[in-house]
């Protein structure tokens, strides 16, 4: 991968993920696109997984480290944004692993599409063990946004391989301070350009109730549930949100 395609910055925020952090690292840092940036904000990570992130700064200096106390994933994405300088951008949870062409299959794709975002397919490990593969079934930009907003808000689960331009980001504002923050952030992008999908797995999600993501799923699904409310209605009051 020759330097001067763009950089892509990948914000990853970081809580008590040691026992995972270190494959996360070396995942973005063995992308066969090498024009990156990892930018790593520590949540105020208590268990030595500052540790790890910090010997990765040594070793690569494309990686960046930033420790904050305790605000959440929202509020961490927001400060890894603020310091991203790359024209594409991403992010990925401590916990989970990038398949090493990912970040180069996403930025061909939009290269050669009329789109500023792409997202794909991905596998879901459950207590480290191969689950199945979450896939989409749309096959148009309103079948695809439709299929992502109805099956990430039943399942839970919003995603964890996709690509965007910064501009795009940004016209999106910041992520908000609620349960499934990223789920909001991709319906507001997928509202505002031709969305892209590839039907490959590019990415490992890992899903456990005793770590952040887990936690994240549980409540939102209970919310769901107890809330009794549709799809749709709830992305109208994520928006309403803004």
């Amino acid at each position: 991968m020759e330097i001067n395609n763009p950089l892509i910055s990948i914000v990853m925020p970081l809580y008590n993920h040691y026992k995972y952090v270190d494959d996360a690292i070396n995942s973005i840092l063995n992308q066969t696109y090498n024009n990156i940036e990892l930018i790593i904000v520590d949540d105020g990570s208590t268990d030595g997984s500052s540790t790890i992130a910090l010997q990765a700064v040594i070793r690569d200096k494309r990686v960046k480290y930033v420790c904050q106390d305790n605000r959440g994933t929202g509020e961490a994405l927001n400060s890894g944004y603020q310091m991203a300088k790359g024209k594409y951008g991403t992010w990925v949870s401590s916990d989970n692993v990038y398949y090493p062409q990912m970040l180069l299959t996403f930025y061909d794709f939009l290269q050669n599409n009329n789109s500023q975002f792409v997202f794909s397919a991905f596998d879901i490990y459950q207590n480290d063990k191969y689950h199945h593969t979450f896939k989409l079934g749309g096959i148009n930009n309103a079948c695809i946004l439709n299929d992502f907003i109805t099956r990430s808000f039943n399942t839970c689960i919003t995603g964890i391989c996709f690509l965007y331009s910064m501009d795009l980001k940004n016209k999106c504002g910041n992520f908000l301070d609620i349960p499934g923050e990223d789920y909001y952030m991709g319906v507001c992008m997928g509202f505002e350009t031709n969305v892209g999908y590839i039907p490959i797995s590019l990415g490992k999600y890992r899903r456990h109730d005793n770590f952040v993501s887990g936690r994240l799923e549980k409540n939102l699904s209970l919310h769901i549930k107890n809330g009794g409310i549709s799809a749709v209605e709830m992305v109208k009051r994520l928006i309403s949100l803004k």
